[in-house]
């Protein structure tokens, strides 16, 4: 098994969907604007590995062993083969607890962003929402915020005193921020804006019917992304397969085209995460964290949230012979907790523990933490 860099240059303005939509409804004051996702999700990630995979077995194997077939008519033999390369079943969200058979693909880390200008790689994550807000954050280095000493009673299922980060308030808090990590030396980190990382750009579209005529309130208008040239999407698989060292691949609803390189590595996601105080955890991914059983360990938590729903291949669906048919998104809607949010609590331990037993996520890069023992 080995380690491997990945790292994706979008060569177009790349689009990653989300779960908020255009529409219009009489009497509804619907949104017509939908903004691209600025990192890839992590089951996008997967689904190319997966596919990359199957498309190296094609340059090795011969033709009339395995081939790459787009109305999915593969044979039992076939379908045997590919469940060891990568894994019988899509991404399963409601069996989070349960580590998932992906083949040749162990672990996936969360995605990031790397400047391949500076002699030493850099690398570019959300800034946690704990850092101390003044007027300009930008150049400055990721200061979190100090708990208040003094208990303050809060009002929740019922009446407690609990310990409040000092001097936060929500209205202060300004989006658009990226931290700046050198993994050799992590103390030397800064604040960067996310305008130097990602060039935006607007399109507008035009709603119409099948029969080609224009939808009332039709215009919409998408918004997508670039990076910036020393910019690339970097991620890390624990994967037993040799990749090709350039490749293009797709990614994103709009099949955007990346430029992939791959390299090997002894660098570990777990290099890139700062320390963090003992009395919080910080979500360095995108975290699911169930349903109730959280609030046992949490007191307080400053966070976002992100919608989740990923798509899964229908391969019980022998009369679709059409690819697009096959992929349906599942059909329950998951609230995460967006990376960068902080959970305060007297038992980071056993919080940890809890957030890491979604095996099933951990391995594609969901619910990653900073580790017990750091210091603030």
């Amino acid at each position: 098994m080995k380690r491997y860099l990945i790292k994706l240059k979008p060569l177009t303005p790349y689009f990653f969907g989300n779960e908020r939509g255009f529409g219009y409804t009489p009497g509804k004051n619907e949104h017509y604007i939908v903004h691209s996702n600025l990192l890839p999700q992590q089951t996008a990630l997967l689904g190319m590995l997966r596919r990359e995979i199957l498309v190296g077995q094609t340059r090795v194997l011969p033709a009339d062993e395995f081939r790459l077939k787009d109305d999915f008519s593969y044979s039992s033999k076939e379908k045997t083969r590919m469940d060891a390369w990568i894994g019988p079943d899509s991404f399963i969200m409601k069996d989070s607890n349960t580590r998932q058979d992906f083949g040749l693909i162990q672990k996936i880390s969360p995605s990031f962003v790397i400047n391949t200008d500076k002699p030493e790689n850099r690398y570019y994550m959300p800034l946690p929402l704990d850092h101390q807000q003044g007027k300009d954050n930008y150049g400055k280095k990721y200061t979190p915020l100090k708990m208040n000493p003094q208990k303050t009673p809060v009002l929740m299922d019922d009446c407690r005193e609990i310990n409040l980060p000092h001097g936060y308030e929500a209205k202060n808090w300004r989006n658009g921020y990226w931290l700046e990590i050198n993994p050799k030396n992590k103390d030397n980190n800064h604040i960067v804006k996310q305008s130097d990382i990602f060039i935006p750009e607007e399109r507008i579209g035009i709603k119409k019917t099948a029969s080609g005529n224009t939808e009332r309130e039709s215009f919409f208008k998408l918004c997508y992304y670039n990076l910036r040239s020393q910019y690339h999407f970097g991620f890390i698989v624990e994967l037993d397969f040799r990749l090709p060292e350039r490749s293009l691949v797709f990614l994103g609803g709009e099949r955007s085209v990346f430029a992939m390189t791959v390299q090997e590595t002894e660098l570990r996601f777990e290099n890139l995460i700062l320390p963090a105080a003992e009395d919080r955890v910080i979500l360095w991914s995108d975290a699911w964290l169930g349903i109730g059983k959280q609030f046992d360990y949490i007191d307080f938590a400053i966070s976002q949230s992100v919608d989740f729903r990923n798509i899964q291949v229908d391969w019980k669906a022998e009369h679709m012979k059409n690819i697009n048919a096959r992929h349906r998104k599942i059909k329950y809607k998951y609230g995460l907790l967006k990376r960068g949010s902080v959970l305060y609590t007297d038992e980071p331990d056993k919080l940890r523990q809890y957030i890491c037993s979604f095996e099933n996520l951990v391995q594609i890069g969901y619910n990653i933490v900073n580790k017990g023992g750091d210091k603030g």
